[in-house]
């Protein structure tokens, strides 16, 4: 097996039917750049028990160096980004070479040989082989904080009714956390249970502000997960109960829906949906406040956004204002003319 990151708890459950009495597992590892395989070995028993299943170690050829990653991150307590280096290295990327520089790295042991530094973290086991522990760009900055998209998706996973989850950062910014999951035989489960479970296990942060449930996991000709094709979120991810919303009566409200849209990345939001319960947070609030600004002309204060937080009720601000606006230039313009007079 290979391709995706391997579950331990998964694999045991497959190894135990009957029908895999008879068989070994192996475990292989290597990103294309390396010409796919560069690292492998036998998963037995003991390994499968463990949170995170080994990647094993090189293969005969090839070289391996753990390095410092750049930013910091996954530096500590002796993990590090694996660089992959031997015969079977590709030359770069055809027609980039920024993009062959920045990935085809000197070996640091010297020679003239290169390496290839695959992004991906790992450590060792006891017996000197790999693990893997989540890729170096899975790090994310979310509103001041240092987030592993990994850790969240398997605080997810460990949800028993689920067998697969994948975490991403969305909308204006990047600063609304996204959770795709898939269900065994496409049993429903309590979202609501699952959000309580999030709560007692993951740093609030990094409580995911969306639950997505996906069918079918959209994948690639080569069995990779296909982003691109995870459907957008709506209204009822980001809630555990019913959001039946209503629609935009005027058309303050309809500029206003447009506006929240891409402060959260949301299409199906009604005029009576909270800006909290949809990930907003206190950043994008102050971004709310520039963006009417531009959009109205009006500069609200951000008490008067903070206390309305549903587009209707913001809406009945903003016109409020905004006729307040007209009045006082309407009186001002009568008296420039009297003057005038």
């Amino acid at each position: 097996m290979g391709g995706e990151a391997s579950d331990g708890g998964r694999l045991a459950d497959v190894m135990a039917a009957p029908s895999f009495g008879r068989c070994r597992l192996v475990n292989w590892y290597g990103p294309t750049e390396v010409t796919v395989s560069c690292t492998g070995g036998e998963l037995v028993e003991q390994d499968l028990a463990e949170p995170r299943t080994s990647i094993g170690p090189a293969l005969s050829g090839v070289r391996t160096a753990v390095l410092p990653v750049a930013d910091g991150a996954g530096s500590v307590d002796g993990l590090g980004q694996l660089a992959v280096g031997g015969d079977q290295l590709a030359h770069g990327y055809l027609g980039n070479s920024r993009a062959t520089a920045a990935a085809f790295v000197p070996d640091p042991a010297g020679h003239g040989d290169r390496l290839y530094l695959t992004g991906d973290i790992v450590g060792t086991d006891a017996g000197d082989r790999f693990v893997y522990h989540g890729r170096a760009d899975d790090q994310v900055q979310l509103r001041g904080y240092r987030l592993e998209l990994g850790e969240v998706e398997r605080a997810i996973a460990s949800h028993p009714g689920i067998r697969w989850s994948h975490a991403t950062v969305g909308g204006t910014d990047f600063d609304v956390l996204v959770a795709y999951f898939a269900t065994f035989d496409d049993v429903d489960v309590d979202r609501a249970e699952l959000w309580s479970q999030l709560y007692r296990t993951l740093p609030r942060h990094a409580v995911p502000a969306a639950l997505v449930n996906v069918v079918e996991v959209p994948v690639t000709v080569g069995q990779k997960l296909d982003v691109a094709k995870l459907p957008a979120p709506v209204i009822t991810d980001f809630v555990a109960g019913t959001t039946a919303g209503r629609a935009a009566q005027t058309e303050t409200e309809e500029r206003l829906l447009t506006l929240w849209r891409r402060l959260l990345g949301i299409e199906e939001i009604g005029t009576d949906h909270h800006f909290f319960a949809l990930g907003g947070h206190s950043l994008l609030v102050a971004r709310l406040v520039n963006g009417i600004a531009r959009e109205f002309g009006v500069r609200l204060q951000l008490a008067d956004v903070v206390e309305g937080l549903t587009v209707r009720e913001i809406a009945s601000v903003v016109d409020r204002e905004t006729n307040r606006l007209s009045v006082g230039a309407s009186a001002s313009s009568r008296g420039q003319e009297e003057m005038s007079w």
